[in-house]
Parts: structure tokens; sequence; C-alpha cells
């Protein structure tokens, strides 16, 4: 859920989005102690009113642009599988753009700035309540054994992406992996599938 915007005018979705993208620029140079309305007018190339009447604050505004650079949210596909699957993939998918480094920053910053931290953790609170309910709608189904802990799995599967993307060198991936990031999706939700699923056996 995007944080409330202030009551005004119209507003034109240029200037949305131009916002946003300076946003994110002046973030990744100045992180969360550097991040100021003047700084990202300048970067989104607008005045500093066209900002103050779209956004409230600082935190909503770099809630909001960093939740527009987020992979999509989870979705109910029918089945567990299915959900689980459209996380991991898009999670691949997300890391495969230029959002890699922004997401490195967020990861720096939560860890330096309690403030931040918090704040992220407010503005991410839907997302995160989404990927715990694709388990908890797996063990309604009958298809995730009761007792399996929702949180872990969104742990599994969107921690080990971050760690195939982020932390592991390319010369330590297999060369299965280095290329076919849609096999390495693939087999992480098969790996998650076998730890979780209720045998069919």
């Amino acid at each position: 859920m995007s944080p409330p915007r202030a009551a005004g005018r119209p507003r034109d979705p240029e200037i949305d989005v131009a916002v946003l993208e300076g946003a994110r620029a002046v973030f990744m140079s100045g992180g969360w102690i550097g991040f100021g309305f003047e700084a990202v007018a300048r970067a989104a190339g607008v005045g500093k009113p066209a900002v103050y009447r779209r956004w409230r604050d600082k935190p909503s505004l770099i809630a909001e642009a960093l939740l527009d650079a987020q992979p999509p949210v989870a979705v109910d596909t029918g089945s567990f599988r299915g959900d689980i699957s459209a996380v991991v993939h898009s999670q691949v998918a997300w890391w495969q753009t230029d959002k890699g480094p922004l997401m490195q920053r967020i990861l720096a910053e939560r860890l330096a700035h309690d403030d931040f931290a918090r704040l992220l953790d407010e503005a991410y609170r839907d997302r995160s309540r989404a990927l715990r309910e694709v388990t908890i709608r797996g063990i309604e189904r009958g298809e995730v054994r009761v007792g399996v802990s929702p949180s872990m799995v969104s742990e599994m599967a969107v921690g080990a992406v971050s760690m195939h993307f982020n932390y592991l060198p390319p010369r330590r991936r297999t060369t299965r992996y280095r290329t076919e990031h849609r096999r390495f999706a693939d087999d992480l939700v098969q790996a998650i599938m076998n730890g979780v699923a209720v045998s069919t056996t």
C-alpha cells in the first residue's frame, strides 16, 4: 500500500515518474541522511513545490520510491506451487534488472539507521503479509504441512534469490546457473516444495 498523499490538484503522471526516479537517484548517491526534497527536485528536473504538493514529507516520498522499485507482490494463483513459483520467478527476474544496486543500498542504510529501518518495516508490512499468506493458503488447502512457518518459507524464497545474485560471486555459481537463471528458480521452487509440501505418496 502506498503512503497517503496530500490532497491537491490532479497529478501529472509524468512528474510523478520523474520524482520517483529522482528520489531513487538521490537515495543511491546520498543514502537516508542525504535524502531531501530539494535534492530530489533537482534530480527530477522539477520545482520543489511540485514535490511538496505530492508528498507530505521525506518518509512518505522515499517509501513510495523504494516500494515502486520492488518486484511484484505475491499473488494467489490457486495452488501453493503456483504461488511460490510466482514469488521466486518474479524475484529472479527483478534481480536481473538494474535494481540490484538499489537493494544493496537499502540493506546498508537499514543497518546504519534505526529510523530508516522502522520506516521500511512499516512500508513493507503489506508485502510481508502477502508473502506469508502464500504459505497460509497452502496449509489451508492441505498442500503444505501443518506447523510450517509462513515467515520461514518467505525467507527461504526471497533470501535464497538474494543470496544467489547479491552475495555469491559468479565464479562460485555452477555453470548451469550462471546463465540459466530460470532453471535456478525452478530448482529453488522444487527445493522448497520438497521441504514443506504434504507428501503425496
